[in-house]
């Protein structure tokens, strides 16, 4: 697959709801990948939280062997009106 896009809800966001927007690319084949997601959570009683992010993503031998990294700008954070930043790398090994 090349790009891939998942639009979670169709009608307007109502207190409860989550929503979440995902693509990727290959860069190289089966080998880089670049992918951006966008996501945001609407609550009855705390403030809105949404977050956006940006990851780098390497396959050394398919989903059984990669390297993570991303980085996400996080909006009205733990229900409070803070903002963060959150940069994070992982090694997915599975055997």
């Amino acid at each position: 697959r090349r790009a891939q896009q998942h639009v979670l809800r169709s009608r307007p966001l109502e207190p409860g709801d989550d929503a979440t927007i995902r693509t990727f690319h290959f860069l190289l084949p089966q080998r880089f990948e670049v992918a951006a997601r966008a996501a945001g959570t609407i609550f009855k009683t705390l403030i809105n939280q949404y977050e956006y992010a940006f990851a780098l993503n390497t396959f050394f031998n398919k989903h059984s062997l990669k390297l993570q990294t991303d980085y996400a700008f996080l909006i009205n954070n733990r229900g409070q009106n803070l903002n963060d930043h959150r940069i994070r790398t992982q090694l997915q090994v599975v055997f």
